[in-house]
């Protein structure tokens, strides 16, 4: 990317030549920063796949996808032959280039660089559909779809940003080709346009195989998510076979009708969540919540003081309340409408089981907390607004059973915490699993406001 806009034209007569190096530049650095960036956006942390604790019996991945990945796998190590060879082609025209000699200036690197540079990208890209098997068996899971996703989207930038830059490069070569038929050696011109055939039939060889590859990890990825959509889906009629009476489901609108006797579902979480007030403070590193970098991690301790008393973490980027210390997902809070939407609804789902418990939907500042037959259970109400403190209460039947307090205690938001306080007997109008969950997106719509009011 740097040498794409560093480079000018000078003149015209080096315009044929400067052109190519830019376009390529351009292709490979695009397309790789692109994917690096996305891909460490959407695949897991170390720490995520080490402390996942998720039950291994909830299949992440639809039957079929390791067998297809295992041979996409093999038919990736099968391709080490032609890349030796290749290497092989690459050091011979290494040593024709430099003579066999490494000069005290070491200016023998430039063309070493430029002629090991197609051979090692092209090794980088077997080693990553090798590797995309592997760390898909190997992760947990909750995590292997996400895994896929990463792996398959750093694929796509490698073998597109080859592909790419493959012309701009042959339009160089046919430059250099065009300087030596016009010098008066035939024999320069013969070894330089069979080295160039050479080059050429590995590169584009290889980058063909490449694309059916890739096709292949798409074609997985793609299958996994439809799957996990499906399965995840809460206008999907399958995930309340169960319910009695049956849910209906309009195809048209795709919104449930439920029959008035059918009994308001609960959680099995009213007792781990049972304490009577928590605090949720920031984990996420302050420079990095004060300009909303990444995902937000918070750390939900009881405010009493007793050691027994459980305690839990909220990972921003998988959605998912655990047990402190390493201990199983106990509560996953999912976008239910993408994530890249500015507000969205949410998805409360029990990890144990993947059955949802409820939604969490959005109007202005307040929020609605619905079952997951979109049955009205609560509202949440912002009751103050100010620079450095936030309030929200959620209320059923116009009775406040849980409060929300944010407040900075500091200079700036990565100062600040909130507290849950619940009233009494607040198990018997609301599950307390709600407001848990409700807890980050207050956390970070009141940071958000307050930043905003700054």
């Amino acid at each position: 990317m740097a040498v794409a806009f560093v480079l000018r034209l000078p003149s015209s007569d080096w315009a044929e030549w400067i052109v190519p190096i830019r376009q390529t530049a351009l292709a490979i650095g695009v397309a790789f920063l692109g994917a690096a960036v996305i891909a460490v956006s959407v695949s897991p942390s170390r720490r995520d796949l080490i402390r996942s604790g998720c039950s291994p019996s909830d299949r992440a991945l639809p039957a079929g996808i390791l067998p297809l990945l295992a041979a996409l796998a093999g038919i990736s190590a099968w391709q080490f032959a032609m890349l030796l060879a290749w290497w092989d082609e690459s050091r011979t025209l290494l040593e024709q280039l430099t003579a066999g000699e490494r000069d005290p200036l070491g200016l023998w690197t430039i063309p070493a660089a430029m002629v090991s540079a197609a051979p090692f990208i092209a090794t980088l890209v077997v080693l990553l559909f090798i590797l995309t098997a592997i760390a898909v068996a190997s992760a947990g899971p909750p995590l292997a779809a996400r895994v896929l996703r990463g792996c398959v989207l750093l694929q796509s930038g490698l073998v597109i940003g080859s592909s790419l830059a493959l012309a701009p490069i042959q339009s160089l070569a046919a430059h250099v080709l065009a300087v030596a038929a016009s010098g008066p050696d035939a024999g320069i011109l013969a070894a330089i346009t069979e080295a160039v055939a050479r080059q050429t039939f590995f590169a584009t060889e290889l980058i063909s195989r490449f694309q059916w590859i890739l096709g292949g990890y798409v074609l997985a990825a793609f299958a996994t998510w439809y799957w996990q959509a499906l399965r995840a889906a809460p206008g999907d009629a399958r995930l309340y076979a169960d319910v009695s009476p049956p849910v209906a489901v309009d195809p048209g609108v795709g919104v449930l009708t439920v029959p008035a006797v059918t009994a308001t579902v609960s959680s099995s979480l009213s007792t781990v969540f049972g304490g009577s007030a928590y605090r949720v403070r920031l984990r996420t590193h302050w420079i990095l919540a004060a300009f909303r970098v990444g995902y937000l991690d918070y750390a939900i301790t009881p405010m009493s003081a007793r050691a027994s008393d459980a305690r839990f973490s909220f990972s921003g980027k998988d959605g998912l309340f655990r047990r402190e210390p390493s201990g199983p997902c106990l509560l996953s809070v999912q976008p239910e409408g993408g994530a890249w939407r500015f507000r969205t609804s949410y998805v409360v789902i029990e990890p144990s089981s993947g059955g949802i418990i409820g939604i969490l939907e959005p109007v202005g500042a307040n929020w609605h907390v619905l079952d997951r037959f979109r049955r009205p259970l609560a509202q949440v109400e912002e009751a103050a607004s100010r620079r450095g403190y936030c309030r929200y209460c959620i209320r059923v039947d116009q009775a406040e059973v849980c409060r929300f307090t944010w407040a900075m205690h500091g200079l700036g938001v990565w100062t600040a915490e909130m507290d849950i306080e619940f009233s009494d007997g607040v198990a018997l109008r609301l599950d307390p699993c709600y407001a848990t969950a409700l807890a980050p997106i207050l956390e970070s719509q009141a940071r958000r406001t307050s930043q905003r009011m700054d």
